[in-house]
């Protein structure tokens, strides 16, 4: 994941908004943060969803069709290798009717999403991962 999110970082010129070696550490937490035992939403499914939009972006155009800059470049290619941040395989369903902590913490409203987002913030509150 890290080689391929590097390459569209710098393909895009969005390299120039990061820190390397906080970059470099940043994915690698996040690439070890992803669970390997789930079977879909893993650390390969987060770089193909990545490499889609880098695709939809410059392929397809969608940088110049809605006319967004290098930072919401940076945010979609980061949120979209970040989306399942941790997923434990189970789903939203599950976790409210077994009363997770994952559900409480996210009052029962979009459980994973939620805490995939706070997986992320998480990371990126750590000086060694926090690469803005």
């Amino acid at each position: 994941m890290r080689l391929m999110t590097v390459k569209c970082l710098k393909n895009l010129e969005l390299d120039t908004l990061c820190k390397d070696t906080e970059l470099d550490n940043f994915l690698d937490k996040v690439t070890k943060t992803y669970k390997q035992d789930v079977e879909y939403h893993n650390d390969l499914h987060g770089a193909d969803v990545m490499q889609h939009c880098y695709y939809m972006l410059t392929t397809c155009g969608m940088r110049k069709t809605i006319g967004i800059d290098k930072l919401d470049c940076l945010s979609l290619i980061i949120a979209a290798c970040c989306h399942d941040l941790g997923h434990d395989g189970f789903s939203n369903a599950y976790h409210v009717n077994a009363v997770t902590s994952r559900a409480i913490d996210s009052n029962d409203g979009a459980v994973q999403e939620t805490f995939h987002a706070a997986e992320l913030f998480r990371i990126l509150a750590q000086d060694s991962y926090n690469f803005l």
